[in-house]
């Protein structure tokens, strides 16, 4: 039995698509990051006492190091994704979820999404009063064999930068369709 192609050329040449750069819905806010560092459970004085960071090479309080990650959030008066779930018990918001990237769809049939992993690299922590922007771009699509069936990966790279065009983070996502 052969193995089924999902990686056609309309799928390969996805790959280096860009969306355009997106900026977070708010500015990076001390009261968010004192939120964030209490949710995440980390202490670090850095995040909360402006004595002790304004000591530091930073100069002041900043954000911890996934915060711009978490700042592109449903705009207050945008409709909310989940709605659909009172009308469809089976939804589960997954559908579409390459749309929260801003990227196009990739044409596959496969419907079930794992997140297989992450890797981030930190350049600069994100400081109070800063904008937030994020560029989204498939960096690799490819398919291999699973015991039950084919498996597309998806690598989506996220970089985030500052309002001063300073570079904060990578973000290196790889999704699985099933």
């Amino acid at each position: 039995m052969s193995e089924v192609q999902y990686i056609t050329d309309e799928v390969r040449a996805l790959i280096g698509v860009e969306s355009e750069e997106q900026l977070a819905c708010d500015q990076v806010e001390r009261g968010s990051i004192r939120r964030m560092s209490q949710a995440i459970m980390d202490g670090d004085r850095l995040f909360w006492d402006d004595a002790y960071a304004g000591g530091t090479r930073y100069g002041g309080i900043v954000a911890p190091p996934l915060f711009p990650v978490h700042m592109f959030q449903r705009a207050p008066d945008a409709p909310d994704p989940l709605d659909r779930a009172w009308e469809d018990p089976d939804y589960d918001g997954t559908k579409g979820a390459i749309a929260l990237f801003a990227l196009p769809e990739i044409p596959i049939p496969l419907k079930r999404l794992l997140n297989a992993g992450v890797e981030v690299e930190f350049f600069k922590y994100a400081q109070p009063g800063e904008r937030v922007t994020v560029v989204n771009r498939y960096i690799d699509i490819f398919q291999k064999q699973g015991r039950n069936g084919p498996m597309v990966f998806v690598v989506v790279e996220r970089r985030f930068c500052n309002d001063k065009r300073e570079l904060l983070l990578t973000y290196k996502q790889t999704l699985v369709y099933t």
